[in-house]
């Protein structure tokens, strides 16, 4: 059989066109797949980047909430802790002081109190003083039914139950900003308030409450009164101005101007009044004041425990006092036949205090201070 040798070349033409044909798409289908690998490759490497990364915020995540755990459990523990204190201190204070816990539960009422034209029923203890101190006398002022009478006569009242604290005329109470920032109750009238928180101190069981008339500090017609009766910080020594306590000034405790604790001084006034009006009347009795003055030379000082004193007309021991006649040998007395006697009209000097005394000070009685 006889071929074509044209036929042949160009059959081994076409043969090689084809192997070039496909090498070449070999070629390009290898480096399409080559660039498909390395994009894989690269996009593994970013995932595994991305697992290692989430691996290690996990790990950071997981000490984060352990440590916020920690703290959870820490701050329950001091929560616990806290509450079985806060349990401990309510019970003392049931314990101690239960009316606290009224008076504490008004105090945070304080700010929104309006004042109004009706008496409201305050706790006592709620109450703050204006003044730094009380009068030397521990007595109240002039001008009214309870002039110069003793603090204690009141407090003794309201101990006895023969006057309740409803009974007093209400207290005039200012709403005023103290020092510390807290909005309080300022009573104007300190000694009854004095009186009243001795008696809150022996029956701790009930908040005693009493009337009050609530002010605003700058009420117009009440601004200067409160002003003028407020010791305001640095306004006399060791005053805060908060009116939390009240301090005494030197003096000695007194009722109508005679010594509480000083029964010769008191006993020899009562005799000096008694002779002095015994003088001012118009049958005016000379025996009577012989008989007054016989017992005023007679009369000594007997000391007691080094401190008390009381009278005695007879006594021998050295730590006696002298006789009161012999204290006011001098003054201008007469004698008479039943002893040194004063003339008529004259006045008869008797033995005081020797400590003095400060005057009754501003104020009104029970009722208005």
């Amino acid at each position: 059989m006889l071929i074509d040798r044209g036929s042949a070349w160009e059959t081994d033409a076409c043969a090689g066109m084809l192997q070039a044909a496909i090498q070449r798409q070999l070629h390009s289908a290898l480096a399409a797949a080559q660039k498909v690998i390395e994009l894989k490759d690269r996009q593994i490497a970013e995932l595994e980047a991305s697992v290692l990364s989430a691996r290690e915020t996990s790990e950071d995540k997981a000490q984060q909430i352990a440590h916020v755990e920690a703290s959870l459990e820490a701050a329950r523990k001091c929560g616990e802790e806290k509450d079985r204190q806060l349990s401990k201190l309510e019970f003392q204070e049931n314990v101690c002081a239960p009316f606290m816990k009224e008076v504490n539960r008004f105090a945070q009422c304080v700010p929104d109190i309006v004042p109004t034209a009706e008496p409201i029923m305050v706790p006592v203890a709620a109450l703050r003083f204006t003044h730094h101190t009380v009068n030397s006398d521990l007595a109240f002022g002039e001008g009214h039914e309870n002039r110069q009478e003793s603090i204690f006569k009141l407090i003794d009242a309201l101990f006895r139950g023969t006057l309740v604290t409803t009974d007093l005329e209400p207290l005039d109470v200012f709403l005023h900003n103290g020092p510390d920032g807290a909005r309080g109750l300022y009573s104007r009238n300190n000694r009854r308030l004095l009186a009243l928180l001795w008696l809150q101190a022996v029956r701790r069981d009930e908040a005693l409450r009493v009337p009050c008339r609530i002010h605003h500090d700058d009420d117009p017609g009440l601004a200067r009164w409160f002003k003028e009766g407020y010791d305001a910080p640095g306004g006399k020594p060791g005053c805060n101005g908060l009116g939390l306590s009240i301090w005494p000034r030197p003096g000695s405790a007194c009722h109508r101007g005679y010594e509480l604790f000083n029964p010769p001084a008191t006993a020899c006034r009562a005799l000096q009044r008694a002779c002095d009006r015994e003088q001012a009347r118009l049958d005016f009795r000379p025996d009577l004041v012989d008989a007054l003055t016989l017992v005023a030379e007679a009369a000594k000082r007997r000391t007691l425990h080094d401190h008390e004193e009381t009278l005695t007309f007879r006594s021998d021991s050295p730590r006696d006092g002298q006789g009161w006649a012999e204290e006011q040998r001098g003054k201008g007395r007469r004698t008479g036949k039943a002893g040194p006697r004063l003339g008529r009209g004259s006045t008869r000097q008797w033995p005081q205090d020797r400590q003095g005394r400060q005057g009754a000070g501003k104020g009104n009685g029970w009722h208005r201070q």
